[in-house]
């Protein structure tokens, strides 16, 4: 397990944290994405996305969906990018008119080193939002105790996802695996902050086996 550093980085239209993990194969992303009238391109619209094909270079996928919201580099010289959109909407659970769900769509390429498309990724999660000390947050309270019960070369994904349920995010790795991340996220009505706070990052290959594991923990808030 691993404690993340943080640094401000600004690339293209937004800023976030960078959460890098000391000698580790991801980071973490803070990112404020205000949810109002969206183009397809970036709402992540699956009609929209499946026009990026195997084969096609990294300088024209950019051109059709902009900056990535991250992009990872693998020892090999092959990279990945991660498309982000979030949503706040109506409870697909509950009738009470206050409650709500946090969507997330991530779209994610990998390049070889030349840059050219090998694979491509459309997720979505949708969490319910609890009410916790009078704010309301989606995903898992993610603590110390817990996340050190993930024992690399031999927890699965499918115990993982027993312990702390669904990924808020699933995305390329540079090489031929997967990443997952989990966030407790405060939702507001119209602003998600993605990863201020808490956030469990794995790696997993491809028989389900989880091969490394980050936890970044920066709340200052009392739970």
């Amino acid at each position: 397990m691993r404690i993340a550093s943080q640094k401000t980085l600004s690339v293209g239209r937004r800023n976030w944290k960078v959460h890098e993990c000391v000698g580790a194969f991801l980071f973490a992303v803070s990112i404020a994405l205000v949810v109002g009238c969206a183009s397809p391109a970036e709402q992540l619209d699956k009609s929209f996305v499946q026009q990026i094909h195997n084969g096609q270079d990294r300088s024209e996928v950019r051109k059709l969906l902009g900056p990535p919201n991250w992009s990872r580099r693998g020892a090999g010289g092959e990279t990945a990018d991660t498309y982000i959109y979030s949503e706040v909407v109506n409870s697909a659970s509950s009738a009470a008119s206050s409650a709500r769900d946090l969507k997330v769509r991530a779209f994610s390429i990998r390049y070889d080193a030349t840059g050219l498309a090998t694979d491509t990724l459309l997720n979505e999660s949708r969490t319910p939002a609890l009410v916790i000390g009078g704010a309301a947050y989606a995903g898992p309270a993610l603590t110390e105790k817990a996340v050190t019960q993930i024992r690399n070369g031999v927890t699965t994904r499918e115990e993982v996802e027993k312990i702390f349920h669904k990924p808020l995010v699933v995305d390329l790795h540079p090489g031929r695996w997967l990443e997952l991340h989990w966030y407790q996220v405060e939702v507001g009505t119209t602003v998600t902050h993605l990863g201020d706070e808490q956030g469990l990052h794995v790696l997993v290959d491809d028989q389900g086996i989880i091969r490394d594991v980050a936890f970044t923990d920066t709340a200052d808030r009392q739970r």
